[in-house]
């Protein structure tokens, strides 16, 4: 009568044996299976490294680093497009939430500035290939000024120099220049909203941080503009679209900075014109620095190559008043802000 749970007794003892023998050769099973991070040295059994991240098996192909470009460019997991739309739609709330401290769901300025000018090129490249649009400075070497062989005199000389940099400049560095003039708009957009809204703004670095985001921002609300233009006006005249007018670009700067800046330092008037007037002095000073190094290298062309442009004697001397005197004269913005910044500094 004592066999029963004796037997049951010895039947749960073999079931219990065998789990404790399954889960260890499970156990076996995982640590054959574990391998050794090629970053940190961690031995470890799933798909990713515990300590750092690192990927059991990372992919080497083509489209792997064709996406990772991508990805990483764009930041598409957590970043620019929710950016994108913010900017587009709430520039104000989104700025001020940067500023508080909300990173989630946010690009870097920087990330986003560089992503809008890589965005740039690419359109216009776009643009020339379908033959609806053509770079800004895409000039060519020659603006034919001199006539049918004809000598050309100071002012022809300094179109034609002018028109020779910009080409040589846009042909050697034209990815550069348009990274360069973003940066430079971004940091001079920064301190001057860091001057006029210096009570809102406690640290350089968010002037920068808002110079960043809404110089790029620009950039893509510009080439929206010439995406959108240039087909109507390929289908109206026939002719590619060189660049949207200057008063749209105006108009977009301006208009866009002023507004941001009232929703995001408002309410009330002052501090969209405040915006604005930083829009419009920044590219103001951004256009004299960029003529500035156009005309010392157009006029080096000028007074060292005089031949290339068929000039009669005495033009290059004429050209060279005139390059000095227009280099003076793109200095004037910059020299007022440096007054105005050693005043408000000195005061």
């Amino acid at each position: 009568m004592s066999s029963g749970p004796s037997e049951q007794h010895r039947q749960e003892e073999s079931a219990s044996e065998k789990r404790a023998s399954g889960a260890h050769e499970t156990a076996t099973e995982g640590l054959t299976r574990a391998t050794e991070c090629p970053s940190c040295g961690t031995p470890f059994a799933s798909d990713y490294c515990p300590s750092c991240g690192q990927a059991a098996d990372p992919p080497i192909s083509a489209t792997a680093v064709v996406g990772g470009f991508f990805r990483e460019l764009f930041d598409i997991e957590n970043g620019f497009w929710p950016t994108l739309v913010g900017l587009t739609l709430r520039p104000g709330n989104t700025l001020r939430r940067y500023l508080e401290g909300a990173r989630a769901g946010l690009a870097s300025p920087g990330r986003y500035l560089l992503a809008s000018v890589i965005i740039g090129i690419g359109i216009n490249r776009f643009l020339a290939w379908t033959g609806m649009g053509k770079d800004p400075f895409d000039v060519g070497a020659s603006s034919g000024t001199t006539g049918e062989g004809g000598p050309a005199d100071g002012g022809d000389l300094l179109v034609e120099a002018l028109f020779t940099a910009i080409g040589q400049w846009e042909q050697f560095f034209g990815a550069q220049i348009r990274t360069l003039s973003a940066l430079l708009m971004a940091v001079l957009l920064g301190a001057l909203l860091f001057r006029l809204f210096g009570e809102r703004l406690s640290r350089a670095g968010e002037a920068l941080t808002l110079g960043a985001f809404l110089s790029g921002h620009l950039e893509l609300l510009n080439q929206g503009a010439k995406l959108l233009c240039s087909p109507a006006v390929f289908l109206w005249t026939g002719q590619p679209l060189k660049t949207p007018s200057f008063l749209l670009t105006v108009a977009i700067q301006v208009g866009f900075v002023g507004f941001t800046a009232h929703r995001c330092f408002g309410p009330g008037w002052r501090p969209g014109l405040k915006g604005a007037f930083a829009a419009g002095w920044a590219l103001i000073e951004g256009m004299a620095i960029s003529w500035i190094f156009l005309m010392g290298h157009a006029g080096w062309l000028a007074l060292t190559r005089p031949e290339r442009f068929g000039t009669p004697e005495g033009a290059p001397a004429v050209a060279g008043a005139l390059f000095v005197g227009m280099g003076i004269l793109s200095a004037v913005p910059l020299l007022l802000h440096a007054g105005a910044e050693a005043y408000y500094r000195l005061r």
